[in-house]
């Protein structure tokens, strides 16, 4: 009766760790970082202002602009996010571009960016700038 108990004991440990080894290979890797924004590219009149955008992410990540006078309102996050892109008037008569640049972190970073241009203060009077 022991040698059928044995047998028992011993078919019940392999059938567990078969099913161990079933389970873990079906846990899925988690996936790449992916980073996208809802407009990927935004005008302004020459007036300080703000428009909303929204940040879709599947990880940690960093928002920043080439120029300082536009701006994310959030320059860190972690998965989906509203933010807005700022910028300050621009008191030249020349129109101006800046890009901001979100960045997923880790070591398989992913980009996204948005162009931002701002028209400058209509000299003639017209709604016409250089």
């Amino acid at each position: 009766m022991s040698d059928l108990f044995s047998k028992r004991i011993g078919s019940l440990m392999i059938l567990s760790a078969l099913f161990m080894l079933v389970l873990t290979g079906c846990v899925n890797e988690d996936d790449p970082p992916a980073i996208s924004v809802s407009q990927n590219e935004i005008f302004f009149d020459q007036k300080s202002d703000a428009t909303p955008v929204q940040v879709n992410s599947n990880a940690e990540w960093k928002a920043s602009s080439n120029q300082t006078w536009c701006r994310p309102s959030v320059s860190t996050g972690r998965h989906s996010l509203d933010i807005k892109v700022l910028v300050d008037e621009n008191d030249t008569k020349f129109k101006r571009t800046a890009i901001i640049t979100f960045e997923t972190q880790g070591s398989n970073k992913t980009i996204s960016s948005i162009i931002v241009s701002q028209e400058g203060i209509d000299v003639w009077g017209n709604g016409e700038t250089n």
